[in-house]
């Protein structure tokens, strides 16, 4: 990015976003906690939390996400 800035005048910001989930989301081993949670409450497991449960998790909507951005 800074070298297309360099050459190109080129203004990039770069984003790295966690927990972003969306209306179509599939739970996998690579989704975000959102739709890892809802397939267990789906399924009516336990939900694991790790922790003292101080920490919060910051999740956004994926359609929120790009307004943001756009």
């Amino acid at each position: 990015m800074q070298v297309y800035h360099h050459f190109y005048g080129l203004k990039t910001t770069s984003l790295r976003n966690f927990n972003v989930y969306g209306p179509r989301q599939k739970e996998s081993t690579y989704s975000g906690a959102i739709a890892i949670r809802l397939g267990n409450i789906i399924r009516n497991e336990d939900l694991i939390i790790f922790g003292d449960g101080k920490f919060q998790e910051i999740s956004i909507i994926l359609k929120i996400l790009f307004r943001l951005i756009y």
